[in-house]
């Protein structure tokens, strides 16, 4: 059965992340994507990437859909275009014949009602409307999340990246007998380098100084305040480093790709990660795989993601600071349990599970045909 993925967000946030781990993992036969700025590397995986005007090679496309089995068609374009594209694909006669198409994220409307995958990475946008909190005009995200959330809420084929968020969806009304927790997987690119004094000259880092990572937007949720707070009351060898929009006594990056953000990761000391709530966390997991000790909050999210391999603490800057403190002085044990833990995060289990997932879509399909 032919797999078809589908993302609309770019590569700088959690949804773009995990489309980069989907795409590397192999599993699809095709998967499109309509945003410019993707960092997929065509070195790393394989693929077609059409960046030129898309009616122009529109007929060639075609051709090559229905007669040869190309990977990793990449269309830089928006929604109505790629809709007007998947309505010159084959009518298909039955479940078993009509390719899976897999929406990424749910803020993608669903193209084609048969065979729909979604994968919802968190309830943040249906927590928000349950709690009579105005959704802003400017959040195009939510807005598109929420509407379209009445139409995943009958897909039989939803996958969630936690236990946590498959609890949020029943409890906003969804099948428990529809989701399938899959967590999320490491991209490969995230691996240990050794030589930090090296890394950081290359990123105009100092050498002399404890850095102190945060990875984070300025969502309430993420604990900006926190954050700021312990960056005034570090000790004078330490520094806190942000990749995002600054806060308090920091150095910044912002937009980084893929093998600057590796690098950042392997030249800082501890990853600082408080939150209040999360679908998953994958600034977590990818510090595992740099051996890069975590602080994060003591929440049930992070009991579930960080697999006993991190410092949890009380959601205050008071308790943070005492967990950077034990994280350092317990790095080498610390490193250890990381392993373990990285060891699942790996993507040939995520294809193994994505691809079991996948045939028991096929098989329900042949025996829903043969029962009609």
């Amino acid at each position: 059965m032919m797999k078809i993925m589908i993302n609309n967000m770019n590569s700088y946030t959690g949804d773009g992340s995990y489309a980069e781990v989907v795409y590397a993992s192999k599993i699809y036969d095709y998967f499109y994507s309509y945003k410019s700025d993707l960092r997929y590397s065509d070195d790393l995986y394989p693929g077609v990437v059409i960046k030129s005007d898309f009616y122009s090679h529109f007929k060639n496309i075609r051709n090559r859909l229905i007669q040869e089995s190309i990977k990793g068609i990449l269309l830089y374009k928006q929604e109505h275009i790629l809709s007007k594209f998947f309505s010159y694909l084959p009518k298909y006669n039955s479940l078993n014949d009509a390719p899976i198409f897999h929406y990424l994220n749910p803020s993608i409307t669903p193209f084609y009602n048969i065979n729909g995958v979604v994968t919802i990475h968190d309830t943040f946008c249906l927590d928000l409307k349950s709690n009579n909190e105005t959704i802003k005009k400017t959040d195009i995200y939510c807005k598109l999340t929420v509407k379209n959330f009445s139409i995943f809420r009958n897909f039989k084929n939803i996958i969630v990246p936690s236990n946590f968020t498959k609890k949020r969806l029943i409890y906003h009304g969804f099948n428990e007998n529809n989701i399938t927790v899959i967590h999320h997987a490491v991209n490969p690119i995230y691996h240990p380098i050794r030589n930090k004094e090296r890394i950081r000259e290359s990123l105009g880092l100092p050498k002399d100084k404890k850095l102190i990572l945060s990875v984070s937007s300025l969502a309430p949720r993420k604990r900006p305040d926190i954050i700021k707070e312990i960056s005034y009351n570090l000790p004078s060898d330490y520094l806190l480093v942000r990749v995002g929009e600054k806060l308090g006594k920091s150095v910044n990056f912002m937009n980084v790709n893929d093998k600057m953000m590796n690098s950042i990761y392997n030249a800082c000391d501890l990853l600082l990660f408080p939150t209040e709530n999360e679908g998953f966390g994958l600034p977590i997991i990818e510090a595992f795989a740099t051996e890069l000790p975590v602080v994060t909050s003591n929440i049930e999210i992070m009991n579930e993601v960080t697999k006993g391999a991190a410092i949890l603490c009380y959601n205050d800057a008071k308790s943070m600071l005492s967990g950077i403190k034990e994280a350092l002085n317990s790095k080498e044990e610390l490193i250890e349990k990381m392993r373990i833990a990285n060891k699942y995060y790996n993507i040939a289990r995520f294809s193994w599970e994505m691809t079991k997932y996948y045939s028991k879509i096929s098989e329900e399909n042949k025996s829903a045909e043969i029962e009609g």
